[in-house]
């Protein structure tokens, strides 16, 4: 599988008008029991000063090391593709807008090893891009 074929999933990131310091770090996939999303970012503010919302729901914004995070828990396998839409603010202003699915995550992985590195990594989102797309199809079923 190549990169182009995930490129619809790509991340999208947009913090228009904000001046200030904090600013998006990266995002990881946790696969345990469930299929969580963290995105990390760079505070430049107190942890009390954030909150973090999809414009219906809020999540909690936790502070780790020198960054701070966001978790979307447990996603179904049947929305991997599903991007939601995250807004951080810091003290009521809008730091910025990630738009991001875990198969964001596996368009990354492949746009930056290809098929030549990390074949382990690879394998694991190839996989969960199948397991993706057989759980759309047998929920349409």
């Amino acid at each position: 599988m190549k990169a182009e074929t995930l490129s619809e999933y790509a991340c999208g990131y947009t913090n228009e008008g904000y001046t200030g310091a904090t600013a998006y770090y990266g995002s990881s996939l946790v696969l345990k029991s469930g299929t969580d999303i963290k995105h990390y970012f760079t505070p430049a503010a107190d942890i009390g000063s954030y909150n973090c919302s999809d414009g219906t729901n809020s999540y909690e914004v936790v502070a780790s090391g020198s960054y701070i995070y966001v978790r979307v828990l447990n996603i179904l396998a049947h929305n991997l593709g599903n991007n939601v839409a995250l807004t951080l603010y810091e003290n009521d202003t809008a730091v910025g807008t990630i738009s991001y699915s875990p198969m964001s995550y596996a368009y990354a992985v492949l746009s930056k090893y290809g098929a030549v590195e990390k074949d382990t990594l690879r394998n694991v989102v190839i996989a969960l891009y199948d397991y993706y797309e057989n759980a759309k199809a047998y929920r349409a079923a």
